[in-house]
Order: C-alpha cells, then structure tokens, then sequence
C-alpha cells in the first residue's frame, strides 16, 4: 500500500480558485491547510515528537498538538514550521466554521493561503 501524497491537495486548492466562488475559496483553503497539516504530522512522526497511536486521533486534537510540539521546539526551523501552521489552521477554522464571509472566502485570500502552504510545504522537505 502506498501513502497518499498530501501535497496533491494543493493542486485540489488550485484547481477550486479557477471557480472564484465563496464555497470554493473556502474549500481551496482548507484544502491548502490539510495539505501543510499532514505533511507536519508525519514530520512529527519522523521526528519522534507523536506515536502512531496520536496519529489516529481523529477528534481534532492532534492539530493543537502537532503545532503546539513545533511551536515548543529549540529547533528554529521547527519552531517556525509551527508558526506558519498555526496561521494557516486560522485560515482553515474561519474558511470551515464562520458564517459571514469577510476575509475568509475571498479569492485573494486563496492566493496567498497557496502561496503560503507552497512555502510551508518547501521548508519540511529537509524532514
């Protein structure tokens, strides 16, 4: 069995902004977010700082936790992988759970929410 490839979700996210719809944006981001979450995960997992077992933790947990580990990490680089997550994970609860669009289904906010995962995405490679 091979492992999905999370980063294809970004090409998911790019795929909803041709559209330019509220409902896409929205997806598009929490798309582009799920595609830099997963890939922290596994780096997580790589890295020994969560077990299999919090892997499976499908009750929202391990968000807070994957970004918590990084954001307490010494390592700089780590330390700012949890950064630009924890700004992405913003973007994905308001795209996902607020009513009223503001900011959060714009099409200029899917831009720069890609744009941001693309970078995120590029500095876990050395992990």
């Amino acid at each position: 069995m091979t492992a999905f490839d999370w980063q294809k979700y970004i090409l998911v996210a790019e795929k909803l902004q041709i559209d330019d719809s509220e409902e896409s944006n929205r997806s598009g981001i929490s798309r582009a977010y799920y595609a830099t979450f997963n890939r922290a995960k596994i780096l997580c997992l790589n890295e020994k700082l969560i077990t299999t077992a919090d892997e499976r933790d499908f009750t929202g947990g391990i968000h807070s936790k994957v970004i918590k580990l990084l954001l307490g990490e010494d390592n700089h680089e780590l330390n700012s992988i949890g950064h630009k997550l924890k700004t992405l994970r913003f973007r994905r609860n308001n795209a996902d759970y607020k009513t009223y669009c503001d900011e959060s289904g714009t099409s200029k906010l899917l831009m720069d929410t890609i744009n941001k995962a693309k970078e995120l995405l590029a500095d876990m490679k050395a992990y």
